[in-house]
């Protein structure tokens, strides 16, 4: 079986304590399946870094393949925000699959 766990909070070499429990679950998941990781960061993380906005930074320095791509959303809308996410996410969650 094979799991894509896609979600914010979780760490990455920048940030290795975010989300850490999250890392714990999939942990114990790997142990009956293959695991990989989207974990999305907001465009305004990614203002001190501009190389790494139109980009998705890549990892596996937790034991698992991860992947960080950029997501856009506007500020103060947080009734779109999902939407936002889902459609910056869609050209690389359809890369994976």
């Amino acid at each position: 079986m094979r799991i894509l766990f896609l979600g914010n909070l979780f760490p990455a070499p920048w940030d290795p304590t975010r989300g850490t429990f999250n890392l714990s679950t999939i942990q114990a998941l790997s142990a009956h399946a293959e695991v990989r990781v989207v974990a999305p960061w907001g465009w305004w993380t990614r203002l001190r870094r501009t190389s790494e906005l139109f980009s998705a930074p890549a990892s596996s320095f937790t034991g698992f393949p991860a992947i960080y791509p950029t997501y856009w959303s506007v500020p103060r809308f947080q009734g779109l925000h999902g939407k936002a996410m889902a459609r910056s996410l869609k050209g690389t969650l359809k890369k994976i699959h």
